[in-house]
């Protein structure tokens, strides 16, 4: 009975000792795990930050390009009012052009007539003094 009992009381211890030493293992797993998953944990929330500051520059710059562009409804508003200059400033052309013309064929035509009247005067005075 007494060896039976130191028997199994030895078995019993190795056993024990394996128990703990299998806790201690899982135990040390679980600490390897939780520092791993921590770190993973502060990669990703630094990776999620860059991210969003990345997306906050994109947004700013975004932002500051829709602030200095012309929109269309403003540049057709000012084509449009180049237009009308435009076609002012074509009617004055034409109308200085036309005045222009008229001022040339009235000198031409003043011209033709002084011509005109100096020749028949001229045979006026050639068939008098005949």
């Amino acid at each position: 009975m007494e060896e039976l009992d130191k028997r199994l009381s030895g078995v019993i211890e190795g056993r024990s000792q394996l128990v703990n030493t299998a806790i201690k293992s899982v135990e040390q797993s679980a600490q390897a795990a939780l520092a791993a998953s921590e770190k993973a944990t502060t990669k990703a929330e630094a990776s999620s930050e860059k991210r969003f500051e990345g997306t906050n520059e994109w947004r700013a710059t975004v932002q500051d390009l829709i602030k200095d562009t012309v929109s269309r409804t403003e540049v057709d508003a000012k084509m449009l009012a180049v237009d009308k200059e435009m076609s002012g400033i074509v009617s004055r052309i034409d109308r200085i052009e036309a005045k222009g013309l008229g001022i040339q064929t009235g000198w031409g035509i003043l011209v033709t007539v002084i011509t005109l009247a100096a020749i028949i005067f001229g045979v006026v005075m050639a068939l008098r003094g005949k």
